[in-house]
């Protein structure tokens, strides 16, 4: 499973939201993630700052690495290599405010993926960084030879 080349957060202003279900263009991105180099400046193979879930269910073998070789909008992604447990990575916070909306645009390509499915999860954090809310996309599974858009929201922060 690869799991977007070019994820972006976009901030969509509570009075442009949306008109008749479609989403207005008039949209500013706050936040981008490509998984391109500039991403890894400490050449791990992983997005800097970033954390992998740890524990029951989650092993260590199931891989979780920047292909260098295949993205969508660059040239690089963030691969799972899944073979039999789950695998979650986490983006370091960011500071939003609950004045304004938010859409999630990710990308998602699955390969021989058939008894589980790739998502991604938008979680709202308090002051504590306790979960207050979250969103999560819809499920991607099988082969997809096209990268899959998912879009979460507009999601606005209680």
């Amino acid at each position: 499973m690869i799991l977007s080349s070019f994820l972006t957060c976009y901030l969509a202003l509570l009075a442009g939201l949306p008109v008749e279900g479609h989403l207005v263009e008039d949209t500013l991105p706050i936040l981008s993630y490509s998984f391109e180099t500039d991403q890894d400046l400490d050449f791990d193979d992983l997005p800097d700052d970033w954390s992998r879930r740890k524990g029951q269910g989650y092993p260590q073998y199931v891989e979780v690495s920047i292909d260098r070789n295949q993205g969508r909008s660059g040239q690089q992604s963030l691969h799972f290599g899944v073979n039999g447990g789950h695998a979650t990575i986490y983006s370091p916070p960011e500071k939003i405010d609950a004045d304004h909306a938010y859409v999630f645009r990710g990308y998602i390509k699955t390969q021989k993926l058939k008894h589980d499915a790739a998502l991604i999860s938008i979680s709202f954090l308090d002051h504590k960084r306790q979960r207050v809310q979250q969103f999560v996309s819809r499920p991607v599974s099988g082969t997809h030879k096209n990268w899959i858009e998912v879009t979460l929201g507009p999601m606005t922060p209680k």
